[in-house]
C-alpha cells in the first residue's frame, strides 16, 4: 500500500453502455490534440471501437444493439441497424424511422484524391506566380519612386547651390564696383586738392 506503492490508477468516467464489439465498457475520453470528447472501449488498442455521439444503456428495441444519442438531439440512433428511436429519457423507446447504420456511412475524405491534388497543384502555381509577379512589381514600384526621390532631391540642391553662387558672385561684384568708385573718387579729390596747391605757388 502507499506510501510504498505509488501507482495511480487513471481517472475512467464510464458511460454504463456496453462495447457491441467486445463486450467492454464504453468510457469517456479526449482528443489529444483537439480536446474533443468522443467514446470508446475500455480494451483499447485491442479493441478500437469508437462513438462521438453519447452511448446509452438501453438496447436498440429493434436489433438490441448500441443506441448513441448526439447532444441537443431527441432521437437516439443505433449503430448496428440505423433505426431512429424516441422515447428514450421517458424510457419508452419507439423506433420512428431509419437511417444507414454507421459502418456503412460513407466516411468524408479528410485528403484530396490524387485527381483533386493534381488539379489542385495548379492553382498553388499559379497562386505563387500571382504573389511572385506581385512582389516584384512591388520591389520595381519602390526603387523608381526611390529613384525619382533622389533625382528630385538631388535637382533641388543643385538649383539652390546655382542659386546661392549666383547671389554671392552678385555680391562680390557689387562690392568689388564700390571699392573701385570708392578709389577712384579718393583719386580725384586728391588731385584736384593737388592743383590747387599747385596754382598760388606757379602765380
Amino acid at each position: 500500500g502507499f506510501p510504498e506503492c505509488e501507482y495511480k490508477a487513471p481517472y475512467v468516467v464510464k458511460t454504463g453502455a456496453i462495447c457491441p464489439k467486445c463486450g467492454g465498457d464504453l468510457i469517456e475520453r479526449k482528443g489529444r490534440k483537439t480536446g474533443k470528447v468522443f467514446y470508446g472501449c475500455v480494451n483499447y488498442p485491442t479493441c478500437d471501437f469508437v462513438a462521438w455521439d453519447r452511448p446509452l444503456t438501453l438496447p436498440c428495441p429493434e436489433c438490441g444493439g448500441l443506441l448513441t444519442q448526439p447532444n441537443g438531439k431527441a432521437e437516439a440512433a443505433c449503430v448496428s441497424c440505423g433505426a431512429l428511436v424516441a422515447g428514450v429519457a421517458e424510457g419508452q423507446p419507439q423506433v420512428v424511422g431509419h437511417r444507414a447504420p454507421a459502418a456503412e456511412r460513407p466516411r468524408r475524405a479528410r485528403r484530396a484524391s490524387s485527381d483533386g491534388a493534381a488539379a489542385a497543384a495548379p492553382r498553388r502555381t499559379a497562386t505563387r506566380a500571382t504573389g511572385t509577379r506581385s512582389a516584384t512589381t512591388k520591389r520595381t514600384t519602390t526603387k523608381r519612386t526611390t529613384t525619382t526621390r533622389a533625382k528630385t532631391a538631388k535637382a533641388t540642391t543643385s538649383a539652390t547651390t546655382a542659386k546661392t553662387t549666383r547671389a554671392t558672385r552678385a555680391t562680390t561684384t557689387t562690392k568689388a564696383r564700390s571699392a573701385t568708385k570708392a578709389r577712384t573718387s579718393s583719386t580725384t579729390a586728391k588731385r584736384a586738392t593737388t592743383r590747387k596747391a599747385m596754382e598760388p605757388a606757379a602765380s
